[in-house]
């Protein structure tokens, strides 16, 4: 460390340790070294300012590594697959084609931990502080592939989503023992206890993706979108990516629609909302349907769909849909996955959040989404000739036409046991996408998904009547709080009032208690909205840390630069030791037992301030501790928390009346007992600083 002493009277300063802070002493000597030493400082800020960021640091080093080709494709040129002019490379690929099938034999694929993050990339933090902030999560049954899913896993893994795996009861136990093991090496990553028979006619397929939605929704696990997906849909959109198309869906319902197929229905019951018991006996819109009750109205659609976590909360927690699929789940009737998610999504009636319109059902076509992209029977627009239950498998001549470009963010099917090339090289393009291209919004054609008829039609509605069709989507219409700004505009200006006129304005520093709380609330808002691990609050403290202690040391530099050259030795010497506590951030513990928060006891100490950034300092470095004790309090008691926090504000107010004329560390400030301690403040000091004028002789006496 460096010091910066005054001239000729270092050894006396140095005799106190805890004065190291910054030695220019040596610098100021010469021009040269004084130059040198303003631009190792300016260094140190820019190092400060972007390589402390975790997450910049996470993407720098994944940067550094290129995709994990996986054995037997490391001659792959997907460069030339995706360039357009390599055709007879293509050719050649299309003609020999690579296949992958999982192996038998359970040692040929280890399922350690070690192993699987040998075979991928698997990031530790957030790649970017959009995707931080917009957690998504992934339903996905599976059957076969194992091997492809774990690829595709890698290339959309991110700490903060959530992944669930719905195994079909018909595999073989490797198979699933293959998902267990995989599990257990991610905490976001869950396997759906219920084990069910899937049949390609839809039968159990909506019962394995209500049991993955549920484990989604368990265990306070946070996530605004969930795609629910089959084995085969292939991510053509990195996460970044998807998280902005969500965005824009802003809340929107992303499902197919079309008039429903009749068979799949026993029209020889009746199909009320009532004679199903659609909503909950303790649902609060449950009144409204027993006044009159609805006829449903099916719709058809694809089994996939994106979905808000607003909409999914409100099937799950104001309705009880077992009647319903248990009706339409017959076994031996074909398509029966395909009723029960869009006839909720698409009845206004039903007031699920994001819905769609029953319009298409009515003209009898279906609407163009955004989930998934299937190629029924074009040949035209599949180059590999292949099908499979009348659907395109695509391979490498497909991919820079039909998958690459497309505005969709699932592609199906790209199957390994087709073409492991064209699935390999879509990964390589996704890898790529993720770590070594930085995200450009215009990449995307907004317009595309803004003209959406799902969009267009929550965008017709009146801000009303989409917050009363969507209840539970009314906190993310505004990304700012009214109510917070006047507070804060309350605080700042009893603060300013405060320090302009004090004697009329007397009570105006608890403004600064305003800030205290207002902050805290925001940070334990913001910590809360995620899900707390050891990734979330490093992310927490580095940003928070990043923002603050860069600037904050270079204006004490410049501070103490000041002070060498106006200050006298004397003046100097408790200028730098005001400086510790400002370094260290403990200013309201250096000032508190000596003068109080409130008392300006010396002109001279220009770091008096800093005693604010130095309580929120504290307790951004406690607040997630907290949060972390209150979370576990609230898992063996739902009320515990707040006998908590009420225990908190009883003990500190006590604690104020009993000693409200002492200048104690453990005084917290409480307002009203704030505004006591103003009061009966009887310290000459208090009174100096509040007399409409005193003298430099006076105050120096004081």
């Amino acid at each position: 460390m460096f010091k910066l002493l005054p001239k000729g009277n270092e050894d006396e300063v140095k005799q106190n340790p805890a004065l190291i802070v910054f030695d220019t002493v040596s610098c100021l000597r010469s021009r040269r070294t004084y130059l040198f030493c303003v631009l190792l400082f300016f260094i140190m800020f820019l190092y400060a300012s972007t390589v402390m960021n975790p997450i910049k640091t996470q993407l720098q080093i994944s940067n550094s590594n290129y995709f994990k080709k996986p054995p037997g494709t490391e001659d792959l040129n997907c460069a030339w697959v995706l360039d357009g002019n390599h055709p007879e490379y293509i050719k050649m690929l299309a003609a020999n084609r690579t296949v992958y099938n999982d192996p038998a034999d359970e040692s040929e694929l280890p399922m350690d931990c070690e192993s699987i993050y040998e075979r991928h990339r698997f990031v530790t933090a957030p790649t970017s502080n959009e995707e931080e902030d917009f957690p998504i999560a992934i339903s996905r049954l599976v059957y076969r592939d194992y091997f492809y899913h774990e690829m595709v896993l890698a290339a959309l893994y991110q700490p903060q989503n959530h992944y669930c795996f719905s195994v079909d009861r018909k595999t073989t136990p490797l198979f699933r023992k293959r998902f267990e093991s995989l599990a257990k090496c991610f905490p976001n990553v869950i396997i759906s206890n219920n084990s069910r028979e899937l049949y390609s006619s839809g039968y159990n397929l909506d019962w394995a993706n209500i049991d993955c939605l549920a484990a989604l929704k368990a265990d306070n696990r946070r996530w605004k979108y969930v795609m629910v997906l089959q084995n085969h849909d292939f991510p053509s959109k990195t996460n970044r990516e998807i998280v902005q198309i969500f965005k824009w869906l802003n809340g929107t319902t992303d499902i197919s629609i079309t008039h429903g197929f009749e068979h799949r229905v026993n029209w020889n019951l009746t199909w009320t909302v009532n004679s199903i018991g659609l909503f909950r006996n303790d649902s609060k819109f449950k009144r409204k349907y027993d006044e009159q009750d609805v006829k449903l109205v099916f719709a058809k659609g694809d089994n996939e769909m994106s979905a808000s976590r607003g909409a999914i909360d409100y099937i799950f927690d104001e309705m009880n849909i077992t009647e319903f699929v248990s009706r339409i789940n017959r076994e031996g009737v074909f398509g029966v996955d395909e009723i029960v998610f869009p006839t909720l999504m698409s009845m206004p009636e039903l007031n699920v959040p994001g819905h769609y319109t029953q319009e298409c059902t009515v003209y009898r076509k279906m609407n163009t989404y955004i989930t998934r992209r299937s190629n029924f029977g074009n040949k035209s627009k599949c180059y590999s000739k292949n099908f499979r239950h009348g659907i395109c498998i695509y391979g490498v001549e497909d991919l820079r036409d039909h998958v690459h470009n497309t505005p969709f963010i699932n592609i199906n099917k790209l199957i390994p046991s087709f073409d492991f090339n064209a699935v390999v090289c879509e990964l390589e393009a996704l890898h790529n996408r993720t770590f070594l291209v930085p995200f450009e919004e215009g990449n995307l054609n907004k317009t595309y998904y803004d003209n959406l008829r799902q969009k267009l039609l929550v965008k017709s509605l009146s801000t009303q009547q989409y917050l009363t069709v969507n209840p539970l989507w009314k906190a993310m219409s505004k990304a700012k709080r009214d109510d917070l700004q006047v507070l804060r505009f309350v605080a700042i200006s009893s603060v300013l009032l405060f320090h302009l006129w004090p004697q009329t304005f007397a009570n105006g520093y608890l403004g600064v208690d305003m800030f205290f709380t207002l902050s805290g609330f925001l940070m334990f808002k913001i910590l809360s909205s995620k899900e707390l691990n050891a990734s979330t609050i490093r992310t927490f403290y580095f940003r928070r840390l990043k923002r603050i202690l860069p600037a904050h040391f270079i204006i004490v530099q410049l501070t103490l630069l000041a002070g060498y050259m106006c200050f006298t030795r004397t003046e100097y010497k408790g200028l730098l030791r005001q400086s510790t506590s400002a370094v260290t951030l403990t200013s309201n513990m250096f000032n508190l037992p000596e003068f109080g928060y409130s008392v300006q006891n010396d002109d001279y100490n220009l770091f008096l301030h800093t005693w604010s950034l130095s309580v929120e300092v504290q307790f951004y470095l406690i607040c997630p501790m907290i949060l972390a004790c209150l979370s576990a309090l609230k898992s063996k008691n739902e009320k515990a928390p707040v006998a908590f926090v009420l225990s908190g504000i009883v003990a500190s107010f006590s604690y104020q009346c009993w000693n409200r004329n002492g200048n104690s560390l453990l005084q917290m400030g409480t307002i009203p007992v704030r505004r006591l301690e103003k009061r009966q403040s009887k310290s000459p000091v208090a009174e100096v600083f509040f007399r409409e004028s005193v003298t430099q002789e006076e105050r120096h006496l004081t």
